[in-house]
């Protein structure tokens, strides 16, 4: 609570000035002690400014907190320093032969940034034998105080026992200048470097005059050694009501990690969700959370959360963390056991050689259902569980994929499982033919299985890519010519006498990338710039009805679509196609060169019908997948109007049918800090969304704030998730209180609306810690943009 070196450096002080006291000899009067110690009040002792006039001038937590406390600084001495770094002054001193001194009048010594001023100041110091015996002291009176770039401390006396390096200060206050915080004690003792003893202490960042919160304690003992600190009979209160008690508490007093309790978690209040995290330093790289969760209706689970961090010499670095949490018995699910387990691992050795790790497992499918948050993950269909390694080199690279996923969505069949791929390897290489001419190779292996479905295909993937590039690119434009062939064989296991075993594919791809850019100045020293561009690509037709699919799906048409050469991600399939796609984009920059408006438009011409399909009978001549002469038209715009108003917007039309098949519109108004306003809108006219969302974050008064989420499916007419809160600040503490409601995943695909719902508070003591930070997290993640006044500085 107050910082060490103001003892020791005192104890320093004080001889140094003693034996050079004679440079401020005063030939008038002598030395009396103040006839009284007026004890001022907090506020004036510790610099506070009230506001006054016109608060607009002050930021938001001044005016909360009703003042500010005037930054303090060490007054500057003119004069040369009497003994190395030394800075004294007094108004006037007398000494005697036995080492019997007195100094008063605005006494005053100086130090580095340390600096401590009293009235008067009584000096004991051994000159001979006999009295080397005594105890050798410097007794502080009237307004006491110490003053560095981390704290002030006002004392009305303090006795400093020079032989034992103790000090003593009788009714302190403090200010910490990082937290603003203050606090008082009735008597305040530093014992050399290795102690400080606080008697009736008390701590909070409430201003002065203000008792919102306390912390409280009858004694504490800071040990600077250990960086442990004690406290008996502790108690925190609010508004002068004791609300939390314990009659010991051991806690932290540095920035190192150490062992102990952390603030409780309050979850849900609809169905009680509280939490008592205990943080466990194991090792300087290694951590452990513990915390057990009652949860009503339940019973008790215990979530883990370990990490650790090793870097062996310098050159290899390994980081992760798991996640474990187990609950036996839940009440509401037959008394069966619930777990989940998530690790990630990260690896890197020499800069050349990666490994990474994602593994999870659930106990059952409807865990997310029943223990998630928000309905992001009661989506979740399937767990990762993959194993990679990748390395990499000047001109080749790596990767190496062990990949099993667990599928944890009941509403999938087996026969759509994804593959696992046991593994995958892929090789790449780039190299140098002439001087612009770029020469791309890869290959992969992989061997997949689907053990859940015995109608599906399953065996191995060879895949052979070579692509030459041979890229232009003057001031004014560019010009990409490549050539590619792709070759896959396949070796699969039967799984009936009838089903051919090898099967192969050898397609050629021409493209060509080209493209313009114009720019002309406009006013205000803006910039308006065009960029037609044209792009033409060519793979023949294949039959390839035979090859299976292991990894292979539709893309989503967009943007990015409109320039890759395979309508299909993956390599099972080639998309045959002839076409060539115009495009224009056009934005204004201004002086910083900054976009304010930007507008892109393309769509793809198609010069012969498109047959290759992802279903294995469908791509005979007979049946053609596309024989549209163009693709949808693809239009982005977005347009910063003014700094604080931003908007994007986004369409895929098809002409053929006069329908939007997607689309999307943003709006951002953010005025403030605390202030948000977000509209958005998406349309997906295959996977039938079509929704609303909305959210704001807006002050209702200076300490009130409305927050507000309301995500909405136009088509079903229902809400799909809902935050309603009210956050209060004050200038010392702030509290939330949120209805939350989501939509169970069961019942996204169907017409039921089922929903989850949890009433949420959080409590934020600023300066001490707060209790239910997942309400924080759901509000950053639901209000983008969401920021707190705990938050700002």
């Amino acid at each position: 609570m107050v910082n060490t070196r103001f003892g020791w450096l005192i104890l320093s002080l004080l001889p140094n000035f003693v034996l050079i006291s004679g440079v401020l000899a005063d030939d008038n009067g002598f030395c009396q002690p103040p006839a009284n110690s007026v004890h001022q009040k907090t506020a004036s002792q510790l610099n506070w400014i009230a506001l006054s006039g016109d608060e607009d001038q002050f930021n938001q937590t001044q005016q909360l907190c009703g003042g500010y406390y005037r930054p303090f600084a060490p007054i500057a001495l003119d004069a040369e320093p009497v003994i190395g770094n030394l800075y004294a002054a007094a108004d006037r001193y007398t000494m005697t032969r036995f080492g019997e001194g007195e100094l008063c009048g605005n006494v005053l010594l100086q130090q580095d940034d340390l600096q401590m001023s009293s009235d008067y100041v009584k000096i004991n110091m051994a000159t001979d034998n006999q009295q080397a015996q005594q105890e050798k002291s410097a007794e502080f009176f009237g307004e006491v105080r110490l003053l560095s770039a981390e704290a002030m401390v006002v004392g009305d006396h303090a006795l400093a026992d020079l032989s034992t390096d103790i000090i003593r200060l009788d009714h302190p206050q403090f200010l910490l200048t990082a937290t603003q915080a203050r606090g008082t004690a009735q008597q305040i003792t530093h014992v050399g470097k290795t102690h400080t003893l606080i008697e009736k202490g008390s701590y909070t960042t409430c201003p002065p005059d203000n008792h919102d919160w306390l912390l409280k304690g009858r004694h504490f003992d800071l040990d600077h050694e250990s960086g442990w600190g004690t406290v008996k009979q502790m108690r925190l209160e609010a508004g002068h009501v004791p609300i939390f008690y314990v009659p010991y508490f051991r806690f932290p007093i540095d920035d190192q990690r150490h062992t102990g309790f952390l603030y409780p978690e309050i979850n849900n209040l609809s169905q009680p969700d509280i939490g008592m995290p205990f943080y466990w330093n194991i090792h300087p790289q290694v951590d452990l959370i513990t915390t057990p969760r009652q949860i009503g209706g339940r019973g008790v689970m215990l979530e883990n959360s370990l990490r650790y961090m090793a870097n062996a010499d310098g050159r290899t670095e390994n980081t992760g963390k798991i996640f474990a949490t187990y609950l036996p018995g839940d009440d509401l699910a037959e008394n069966n056991n619930r777990s989940r387990l998530n690790w990630v691992h990260d690896s890197h050795f020499e800069h050349t050689l990666f490994a990474h790790v994602d593994l999870n497992s659930v106990s059952d499918n409807d865990y997310f259902d029943d223990f998630g948050t928000d309905l992001a993950a009661n989506q979740t269909s399937y767990l990762n569980r993959q194993v990679s390694m990748s390395y990499l080199n000047a001109s080749w690279s790596a990767d190496l994929l062990v990949d099993s996923p667990e599928v944890i969505d009941n509403a999938i069949a087996a026969s759509d499982e994804p593959y696992q791929k046991l593994p995958e390897l892929t090789i790449t290489q780039q190299s140098l033919l002439a001087d612009q001419l770029n020469w791309f190779n890869s290959a992969s292996y992989g061997y997949f299985s689907q053990p859940n479905a015995l109608d599906v295909p399953y065996g191995q993937r060879i895949h052979l890519n070579s692509q030459l590039q041979l890229p232009l690119a003057p001031l004014w434009g560019y010009l990409t010519p490549s050539l590619r062939l792709q070759n896959t064989e396949y070796q699969l296991e039967p799984r009936n006498s009838s089903d051919a075993r090898h099967l192969s594919r050898t397609l050629p791809t021409v493209s060509v990338d080209s493209g313009l850019f114009f720019e002309r100045d406009l006013a205000k020293q803006r910039k308006h710039t065009l960029e037609p561009r044209i792009y033409y690509t060519y793979t023949p037709y294949d039959d390839q009805s035979a090859l299976p699919n292991f990894d292979t799906t539709d893309l989503t048409f967009s943007w990015e679509q409109l320039f890759r050469d395979n309508r299909f991600s993956g390599v099972d399939r080639i998309g045959d196609t002839q076409q060539t796609t115009v495009a224009l984009s056009s934005q204004v920059l201004d002086a910083s060169l900054q976009t304010l408006a930007r507008l892109t438009l393309g769509q793809i011409f198609y010069h012969q019908d498109q047959r290759v399909t992802l279903e294995d009978n469908a791509a005979d001549n007979d049946n053609i997948n596309d024989t549209s002469p163009r693709s949808p038209l693809v239009a982005l715009a977005e347009w910063r109007m003014f700094d604080h108003l931003a908007a994007q917007t986004g369409v895929t039309w098809d002409g053929d049918n006069n329908v939007m098949d997607e689309g999307f519109a943003g709006l951002q108004f953010a005025p403030g800090a605390q202030q948000h306003w977000n509209l958005a809108y998406r349309y997906q006219q295959a996977t039938q969304i079509d929704q609303v969302d909305l959210s704001v974050q807006y002050p209702l008064s200076l300490r009130w704030q409305l927050l507000a989420r309301w995500n909405l499916d136009l088509q079903q007419q229902r809400t799909l998730e809902q935050i309603s809160g009210l956050q209060y600040d004050s200038c010392c503490w702030q509290t939330t209180f949120a209805y939350h409601r989501w939509i169970k995943s069961s019942d996204l695909l169907t017409d039921a609306s089922e929903n989850d719902y949890a009433f949420l508070v959080q409590f934020y003591f600023k300066g001490l810690g707060q209790v239910g930070s997942k309400l924080n997290d759901l509000l950053t993640r639901g209000i983008p943009g969401y920021t707190s006044v705990a938050d700002q500085p």
